[in-house]
């Protein structure tokens, strides 16, 4: 069994120590959207923890990012 690590009230968590975190790679979005448009874009998902919206391109030259779902019940459902 996995035993979720305690947390101390001096120790900030990671999201990388939560088990309830589902990451996914998105792009192909318009150039002039931004984090705060795909939170609002998002949420409607899910709880966003967090977006991140790379500085680089990739390999097709297009924009990508990332974002971060917490407690998402249904996986399956939100890729979608």
């Amino acid at each position: 069994t996995y035993d979720r690590p305690q947390r101390s009230r001096n120790t900030q968590t990671r999201w990388k120590d939560e088990t309830d975190i589902t990451s996914f790679y998105f792009t192909r979005f318009p150039e002039d959207v931004n984090e705060k448009d795909l939170w609002n874009i998002f949420r409607e998902w899910g709880r966003v923890w967090e977006i991140f919206i790379s500085k680089h391109r990739n390999k097709g030259g297009r924009r990508y990012g990332f974002v971060r779902f917490r407690g998402v019940a249904d996986i399956n459902r939100l890729e979608r």
